[in-house]
């Protein structure tokens, strides 16, 4: 056994026994803490599929609330190159339902958005304004810059203001809108950012921008690289777009973990380097202060690129991988969980950038989320039916670290 196997192998069984300690296993009832946590792992999963199916089917798909705004905004011109679609920003502030009791539209100028004329609706009441409950549209992007700027600037820039209750019917909840968790989810996790992104989507088309108040964040609402709009016109584009899909899904794959398990090995190496260079300048007493530094310096060499749109969701999407390709190395030894293990990893990476690409707003996060706790789920899962048990019975050990994956047969 090498010493990178070596290493591996017991930091796979540093990782089980300190499971097995943390969860309290005992003789009598070895796996029942950890089917237990298995089980509330695959519940949940399923919860957030639903919720994410739910979601989609209300807010993304053309039977649910897409449609919502129409009713409320001004027809879109199309061609979408007239001077004064260009110079009007639309500004929506979601109120609770004391505060507006039913939806408002009005036109103004851009002095209109100051913190002074926006604090009064048209009935002149005052309006408490939430800043994680304003959006902007905008068709160009240099018109977000005239925000900071809206009580000094004279221009012919105009502000079409729409103040809508939470309570209304563009944030109903396809099918279960009577329940009271599902406010509770809308407020505090889903947001209504991703809502209204698809509904201007459908008014406007995808072009322009959106801007969120609190975090300052600007989408650019334009498909990119992906257009499922363009692809609906026939069919011959519809399935160049998914094979298109499918490509670029196994190239980040295979890209990214290639990247990760090359990160990891050189990680691996480079500590044991420095484990024992530090231990020799130590016994020597020798200064290790230009070691500590040359080792960081050249560890940062190896920080990966993101290269999706969103950096965060990229942050994620790697986090998981980093997960997914550390578990394989580490603790995927049995000849089963080498056989099974990765083509499931690889199912669960395709089914989330195959929605991601497919539909570019949709709701991204719960379908990582739900990833994430099935990854987890079946890591736990080939933790409890192979790996642990074959640690306890020998078959995974020192003198055999992993078992192979195709038998050798010798004639």
């Amino acid at each position: 056994m090498d010493d990178m196997e070596e290493v591996y192998f017991r930091l796979h069984v540093q990782l089980i026994r300190w499971a097995q300690r943390l969860l309290n296993d005992t003789v009598t009832s070895p796996f029942r803490n950890r089917e237990r946590i298995e089980m509330l792992l695959f519940v949940g999963a399923w919860h957030v599929l639903l919720l994410c199916f739910l979601l989609h089917a209300s807010f993304v798909s053309e039977g649910g609330q897409v449609s919502c705004l129409e009713q409320f905004l001004l027809p879109s011109t199309s061609p979408y190159n007239l001077q004064d679609e260009q110079l009007r920003l639309l500004w929506i502030q979601i109120l609770p339902d004391a505060q507006a009791a039913d939806w408002s539209f009005a036109t103004g100028s851009l002095s209109s958005y100051s913190s002074t004329n926006r604090s009064e609706n048209g009935t002149g009441a005052v309006l408490q304004q939430d800043p994680g409950l304003s959006f902007v549209y905008a068709p160009q992007k240099s018109l977000l810059a005239l925000l900071e700027h809206a009580d000094a600037i004279q221009t012919d820039v105009k502000m079409d203001t729409l103040l809508l209750p939470r309570s209304s019917q563009c944030f109903e909840l396809r099918w279960f809108n009577g329940l009271p968790l599902w406010a509770l989810i809308r407020d505090r996790v889903i947001g209504y950012d991703t809502i209204l992104v698809n509904q201007l989507v459908k008014h406007f088309g995808a072009r322009g921008f959106f801007y969120r108040e609190d975090s300052r964040i600007v989408v650019d609402m334009s498909y990119g690289v992906f257009n499922p709009a363009s692809a609906a016109q026939s069919w011959l584009r519809l399935v160049a777009m998914k094979f298109k899909i499918l490509h670029t899904i196994l190239f980040l794959f295979f890209v990214i973990t290639a990247l990760v398990a090359f990160v990891l090995m050189e990680t691996q190496k480079r500590m044991i380097t420095f484990a024992a260079l530090f231990q020799n300048r130590l016994q020597l007493q020798i200064p290790f202060a230009n070691l500590v530094m040359t080792f960081f310096a050249q560890s940062l060499m190896f920080v990966p690129v993101l290269l999706y749109k969103d950096r965060l969701l990229a942050f994620g999407v790697m986090t998981i991988m980093w997960a997914g390709e550390s578990f394989s190395v580490i603790s995927v030894r049995t000849r089963l969980s080498q056989a099974y293990f990765p083509p499931l990893f690889f199912c669960l990476f395709t089914f989330f950038h195959v929605y991601l690409f497919s539909f570019p707003f949709g709701f991204s996060y719960v379908a990582l989320g739900a990833m994430s706790i099935l990854l987890l789920q079946l890591m736990l899962f080939f933790w409890n039916c192979f790996e642990i048990p074959a640690l306890n019975r020998g078959e995974i050990s020192r003198v055999c670290p992993r078992e192979q994956l195709f038998l050798s047969f010798s004639f």
